[in-house]
């Protein structure tokens, strides 16, 4: 174990960078929890990995800096050692091609839909640890932050649709989803997103290639795509969610 620690020094950083704690406490019940979390994950190597983690002179200050300074990474540190283990072992830019690799081999069309709405949101909350590691420790500019986050983003929306489209009644039209174009704007389109952004879309439809409609509209059939679509990504489960999309959308400025 000690070797992954001696030839993996993808946080080599100074200590100096990184962000001061006023609060010592909420390093020990960071260092706490994490130690727990990891005796009880019953994975091989993952209880040795953490106590490790914790005295290494890089990986550990950037933990207990993360500790001190942010609730919600602490969460997903806590949540996720495993993920965290992979970080350090592959680097960020490895770990994060890994994990768009794995989202995008999920056949979405297939996985039933809790499944699929567990995945994304998995995914986009290990995106934005890595992420905010990578940031924090100075490994990443800020393009390749806002760039890892809108690409998770991309790839969400693309397996969101997929399987939408696998699903009654959006099942009738094809499934590679002829005739219907989802569009990021603003800062998805940009590749701008940041830790908090919601993404805007605009949803073009060709009502001649819709073999269903809504009382006889193909626009009442479209909108109902965008309000499947807006549920996937944005309900709020025990996941958390994937990202809040903004509900002014054409078809249908007005739906929501």
């Amino acid at each position: 174990m000690r070797a992954l620690f001696q030839h993996c020094r993808m946080f080599t950083i100074l200590s100096a960078t990184l962000p001061h704690t006023y609060d010592p406490s909420l390093i020990r019940r960071g260092e706490e929890r994490w130690l727990e979390r990891a005796r009880e994950s019953g994975v091989t190597g993952i209880a040795d990995f953490a106590v490790q983690a914790l005295t290494d002179g890089s990986v550990g200050p950037l933990l207990k800096a993360t500790f001190g300074n942010s609730p919600f990474l602490t969460q997903e540190l806590v949540g996720n050692i495993a993920f965290v283990r992979q970080i350090v072992e592959l680097g960020p830019d490895k770990a994060f091609a890994r994990l768009v690799a794995d989202l995008e081999s999920l056949d979405a069309a297939k996985l039933p839909t809790p499944a699929i709405m567990k995945a994304l949101r998995q995914a986009k909350r290990r995106a934005a640890l890595l992420a905010g590691l990578a940031d924090i420790a100075g490994q990443w500019p800020l393009e390749a932050v806002t760039g890892a986050l809108s690409r998770i983003a991309e790839v969400t929306l693309r397996q969101a649709t997929l399987h939408l489209l696998a699903t009654p009644p959006f099942a009738k039209l094809p499934a590679n989803g002829d005739g219907l174009i989802v569009l990021g704007m603003g800062k998805l389109g940009a590749y701008e997103l940041n830790y908090s952004s919601d993404i805007d879309l605009v949803v073009f439809y060709d009502a001649a290639k819709f073999p269903f409609s809504k009382r006889g509209d193909a626009r009442g059939a479209a909108v109902d795509i965008v309000r499947g679509l807006v549920k996937l990504l944005s309900e709020t489960t025990r996941d958390g969610y994937v990202f809040r999309a903004d509900l002014r959308l054409r078809p249908d400025a007005g739906a929501s």
